[in-house]
This record gives C-alpha cells, sequence and structure tokens, in this order.
C-alpha cells in the first residue's frame, strides 16, 4: 500500500491543503511556520497516533478533515 494523495483542511495552520502525486517518498521544506509538523501533525492523526484537541482546529472551525488515497498492487 502506497500513500498517493494527502487532503487536509481545518487542521491547525493549514485551511485546505492537498499534496498530489506522492512517490516513494514525502519530504517537507519549507520555512518556519510553514505547515511541516502541522502535516506530519494529521497523518499521525489520521493513523490514530495523535488525537486532536480544541488548539488543533483551523480558527475555531467546526470540523477537521483528514483524508488520503492509496494505492494498493500486488506485488
Amino acid at each position: 500500500m502506497k500513500i498517493c494523495e494527502i487532503h487536509i483542511e481545518n487542521f491547525r495552520g493549514i485551511f485546505n491543503q492537498q499534496i498530489l502525486n506522492i512517490g516513494n517518498a514525502l519530504i517537507l521544506i519549507g520555512k518556519n511556520n510553514a505547515g511541516k509538523s502541522a502535516v506530519l501533525s494529521a497523518i499521525r492523526t489520521f493513523w490514530g497516533e495523535y488525537s486532536p484537541g480544541e488548539r488543533d482546529f483551523y480558527k475555531n472551525a467546526d470540523s477537521i478533515s483528514i483524508n488520503f488515497t492509496f494505492e494498493i498492487s500486488g506485488d
């Protein structure tokens, strides 16, 4: 199983972010406070390793959405 796409809405400083065409590795590069740690925490939330709290909602949004698209091969 391989992650192909990630879509995050209303999580920490991320209002709406899509990461498309993920290859064999995902490398996050950016300035301080660009949202790299938020993306990693969103991934951890998706897998159940992190439980978001009140402060994790983007500007008091009502819900958080974290969606993944997977590719499953027979190899």
